[in-house]
């Protein structure tokens, strides 16, 4: 069936405050089909933090507060395929592996404006793909842990790109 749900929590230990709100489709009490699920934490202490929902190992955060969008699909709670966006402007979109990683084939926008599409391991660009930055630059190659491989890093031209004419967008 359809439903909502709204959820606030605190961290005892380290003090993390949380609003989950959830809208879209359930089965036997668990987020299942399309779905919006935002999470908004507040109090992060200063640090690395890693956080998993619904099956995804997020990013590392190093801010005091976040607010996290998933809109897409789910399957049993688990988020399958769609966007994962953030309050500073980062998303990543396409199919989110079963090991709750930020793996696979990926559409990535970065704070910075930047933005990568291509192979992803743990949320950081691995494998073939292709990156554009906010001065126009796009290189195409294989990555390695989120580092251009030298010896296959690719210019392929330094024309500035609408990103807006670029992305491909999950229809929700």
């Amino acid at each position: 069936g359809e439903g909502s749900e709204r959820r606030i929590a605190s961290d005892a230990i380290h003090g993390i405050n949380e609003v989950d709100e959830y809208k879209g489709g359930y089965m036997s009490d668990l987020f299942h089909g399309k779905g919006r699920y935002q999470i908004s934490l507040t109090d992060i202490p200063e640090g690395k933090w890693v956080f998993t929902r619904c099956g995804v190992k997020m990013p590392s955060v190093q801010a005091e507060s976040i607010v996290i969008v998933m809109e897409g699909n789910f399957d049993a709670g688990s988020f399958t395929d769609g966007r994962i966006s953030y309050s500073d402007g980062s998303w990543f979109e396409g199919t989110f592996s079963e090991s709750g990683q930020v793996d696979g084939t990926m559409l990535i926008k970065y704070s910075d404006g930047s933005w990568y599409e291509g192979e992803v391991r743990e949320g950081r660009p691995h494998g073939q793909g292709v990156a554009h930055h906010p001065d126009g630059t796009v290189i195409k190659g294989k990555f390695n842990d989120g580092a251009y491989q030298d010896d296959v890093k690719e210019v392929v031209e330094t024309a500035r790109l609408d990103f807006k004419k670029q992305r491909k967008t999950f229809v929700y």
